[in-house]
């Protein structure tokens, strides 16, 4: 009888050992499947935001070119020669004694 109780108290704990090791291998798959999403998940969101970031990169070039244009108008409107070719072209301002003539320009 001692035999007995003791094989089956062997398979009672293999059996519990088998159960507890199922048990382990599902949480474990259930953790890598979680991962994998987020994973894949990450991976779209940085796909955009590396699309979002080539094109504020592109924006930031336009408006520092811009920026640096501005900057030179800025510094060309400081002389006196360049104000007054700028308002004898934009604005039809005359010198004493001179005569402007407008020419149209026939439409195509």
């Amino acid at each position: 009888m001692v035999q007995v109780r003791n094989t089956s108290t062997k398979n009672n704990s293999m059996i519990g050992a088998r159960r507890r090791i199922r048990l382990l291998m599902i949480a474990v798959f259930c953790v890598l499947i979680w991962a994998c999403v987020t994973v894949w998940d990450q991976s779209d969101k940085l796909a955009e935001n590396s699309e979002k970031l080539a094109v504020l990169e592109t924006k930031l070039a336009e408006v520092e070119k811009l920026n640096e244009e501005s900057k030179k108008e800025l510094s060309r409107l400081n002389d006196p020669e360049y104000k007054e070719e700028k308002a004898r072209k934009d604005l039809q301002v005359a010198r004493e004694g001179e005569t402007i003539f407008d020419i149209a320009k026939p439409s195509p």
